[in-house]
């Protein structure tokens, strides 16, 4: 729960690893009595974090670079062009904005660094929109009905079938 989230913006990596299952799954683990679900926010949050503060590094030091070297056909230059220009004018409140949606939440951090975003400012949003993002993520995960508890009508529907009774 910790390391997926961490790859995900840590060097424009997140199409490989995206914190959308890991920390959803931690959420089912949690409400499976498995994990504790502090521990989901704890790790999930300090992932991305960490993740996000070395995409943010990366993006400062090689973002360009990067950058040019990305597939057409993965990340388009307008898109980018827009996703900096959004940065100069809203600076944090882009980054935190930026979390809650999957593309921008892996290419938010490296564009923050690319384009000098100051750290400080950064880091202040990227932390709280980090952890707003990993707790209705994890929760989302925690609404899952488990067929053990949401009875046969569940278990059904997702294509299972459960013992039936004979009594």
């Amino acid at each position: 729960m910790f390391l997926v989230p961490a790859l995900e913006a840590s060097a424009f990596i997140g199409f490989v690893f995206p914190g959308e299952i890991a920390v959803p799954l931690g959420g089912v683990l949690a409400q499976q009595g498995k994990v504790p679900l502090w521990l989901v926010f704890v790790l999930g949050s300090a992932g991305s974090i960490v993740g996000d503060s070395i995409g943010y590094e990366v993006g400062r030091r090689y973002g360009d670079r990067l950058l040019r070297r990305l597939p057409r056909w993965l990340v388009k230059p307008e898109h980018l062009e827009r996703g900096k220009d959004l940065l100069r004018r809203r600076g944090g409140v882009a980054v935190f904005l930026g979390l809650f949606t999957a593309v921008l939440r892996v290419m938010i951090p490296g564009l923050a660094g690319t384009c000098r975003l100051p750290y400080r400012s950064f880091v202040v949003f990227n932390v709280a929109g980090a952890i707003a993002w990993t707790i209705e993520t994890a929760l989302s995960g925690t609404s899952v009905p488990t067929s053990a508890s949401a009875g046969p009508a569940a278990s059904s529907a997702a294509g299972t079938s459960a013992p039936e009774s004979s009594a």
